[in-house]
C-alpha cells in the first residue's frame, strides 16, 4: 500500500487572483511514500479524480497514468490523458481524490484550493504554471533551506511563491522567508522557525512558480 503527499498550498497573494475558463491541462510535483513511510522508487500507477464534493457526489473529470517515481517524486501533467474541461475551475469547491497503484482511493479527498484556479487564471493569460512539493528537514536548527527543481526548464526564471509547511516540526512552527537563486530549472526556498526556537524533524511544503 502505497499514500502520496499533495498538501494544500495556502497563499493571500494566490488567492487573490481571479478564477479563469480554460481547457488543458496543469503541471504538478508530489511525493509517493509506502505506508512504512520509505519513498517510492520505480513505475507507480495513479488515478486523478476530482469531485464536487468531500465524499460521494460527482466525478468531474478523471484520469490514470502510469508514472515513475524517483526518489518518491513523481511529476504529473493533469490533463495529459484526459483534458480539463471548460469551466471546471468555476465551481465554489472542488476535491481531487487519489487512488496509488490500484488501492482504494485515498481519504480524505484534497479539497482544491485557490491556488488551482490561480494556475488556471495564469495558464489563460498565456502563462506557464508548474506546482509542485517538497521537504523541510532540519536538525537542532531554527531555519532551512531546501532546493527546488522545477519538473519542466521556463524560459526564463519564474516567479515562485511557497506555501507554509503543513505541519509543525517537533510543535515548532516554520514559515517561508524568501526564494533566492532562481532560474530557469529551480531555485532554493528558505525557512525559519517562528520566534527563533529550534527543532529537529521534517515537513512538506507545497511551492507554485508562475513564468514564460
Amino acid at each position: 500500500m502505497r499514500k502520496m503527499i499533495f498538501a494544500a498550498v495556502a497563499l493571500a497573494v494566490i488567492s487573490a487572483l481571479a478564477p479563469a475558463v480554460i481547457a488543458g491541462s496543469l503541471t504538478y510535483q508530489a511525493r509517493v511514500k509506502t505506508a512504512a513511510g520509505a519513498d517510492v522508487n520505480g513505475p507507480v500507477t495513479i488515478g486523478f479524480r476530482i469531485y464536487d464534493a468531500a465524499s460521494g457526489g460527482t466525478v468531474l473529470w478523471g484520469e490514470t497514468q502510469s508514472l515513475v517515481a524517483v526518489k518518491g517524486i513523481v511529476n504529473v501533467q493533469l490533463g495529459k490523458v484526459n483534458p480539463l474541461p471548460d469551466g471546471l475551475f468555476n465551481r465554489a469547491e472542488l476535491f481531487l481524490g487519489l487512488t496509488v497503484a490500484g488501492d482504494a482511493e485515498m481519504a480524505p479527498r484534497q479539497r482544491l484550493t485557490f491556488v488551482w484556479k490561480a494556475m488556471s487564471a495564469e495558464r489563460a493569460a498565456g502563462k506557464a504554471v508548474q506546482a509542485g512539493g517538497g521537504t523541510i528537514t532540519v536538525s537542532a536548527a531554527s531555519s532551512a533551506a531546501v532546493s527546488i527543481t522545477f519538473p519542466k526548464p521556463f524560459d526564463q526564471p519564474p516567479v515562485v511563491m511557497l506555501g507554509s509547511p503543513g505541519s509543525a516540526i517537533a510543535g515548532v512552527s516554520f514559515v517561508p522567508v524568501r526564494v533566492d537563486n532562481v532560474t530557469a530549472t529551480g531555485c532554493t526556498a528558505h525557512f525559519a522557525a517562528l520566534g527563533g526556537a529550534i527543532a529537529t524533524g521534517s515537513a512538506d511544503f507545497d511551492w507554485i512558480a508562475i513564468g514564460e
